[in-house]
């Protein structure tokens, strides 16, 4: 969702604006999958909103579970019938989420099943957000717990290639606002696009930059790795340290 639309739909509306904080709260602290459930709203301004706005951008297709660890994957339908996967888990006391950023991949890395789809299209910021309130959602549902406290971008896709919408998600995911997810609990994986490293410095300097490395000889990570004859490791190495000197993130032991 974006809230945004919300605010702007109760002003056109000329609705009372303490609406707009009862919506809020109804979606990103009681964690509504339907407006009906917003029983804080009046039943006229509940059809209004099911008419003209959408809690979430896609349809859940189904939800699958492990049988041995809290694990949780969902597929997803998107508007225009493409279909993306994302994951929720809990590997220790708390719950994280793993969200897609492209539709396909185009990096078409060897060991990668999302890559031998081949690209379909970069995710909107609504998108990419989403996949954590549909789990937000999920959690409150089943009573499994009240927040999600971590975020990866490690689902389909390459984050770095579809920067602008992948930084707008964070800002939407971190606002106080809305799920209030630290930045320092947000991670971004890469396949190693350096030339991205100097923005997310600068753009993002609490969240986290993880690096699929996979093999650290050229050339068999580019036999791996097509993405390394355009990056390879010396210039994967220069930019890493350039980022964190800017992030001051080297280790201090």
């Amino acid at each position: 969702m974006i809230f945004e639309n919300v605010k702007d739909f109760i002003k056109q509306n000329k609705l009372p604006l303490y609406r707009i904080s009862q919506i809020r709260q109804a979606v990103y602290e009681n964690g509504i999958s339907c407006w009906e459930e917003a029983t804080n709203l009046p039943a006229s301004l509940r059809q209004d909103l099911s008419e003209n706005i959408k809690i979430l951008s896609f349809e859940v297709i189904k939800v699958r579970s492990s049988k041995l660890d809290p694990v949780f994957k969902a597929l997803l339908k998107l508007h225009d019938g493409c279909k993306i996967e994302t994951v929720l888990m809990k590997p220790g006391k708390t719950w994280s989420v793993c969200v897609s950023s492209q539709a396909g991949c185009p990096l078409g890395c060897a060991f990668c099943a999302t890559g031998k789809m081949g690209f379909k299209r970069h995710l909107t910021d609504e998108e990419i957000s989403d996949q954590v309130l549909f789990w937000f959602q999920y959690l409150k549902k089943h009573n499994l717990g009240d927040r999600v406290s971590n975020v990866v971008f490690m689902g389909m896709g390459e984050p770095l290639l579809n920067y602008v919408n992948v930084v707008k998600a964070v800002h939407t995911l971190s606002s106080a606002d809305y799920l209030n997810i630290g930045q320092r609990h947000i991670s971004v994986s890469t396949s190693g696009i350096a030339d991205k490293f100097f923005n997310i410095a600068q753009d993002l300097p609490q969240v986290n930059l993880a690096l699929s490395l996979h093999n650290a000889d050229d050339e068999e990570r580019t036999r791996l790795m097509p993405v390394n004859r355009k990056y390879n490791l010396e210039t994967v190495k220069e930019k890493l340290e350039e980022y964190l000197t800017r992030t001051d993130k080297f280790y201090k032991g």
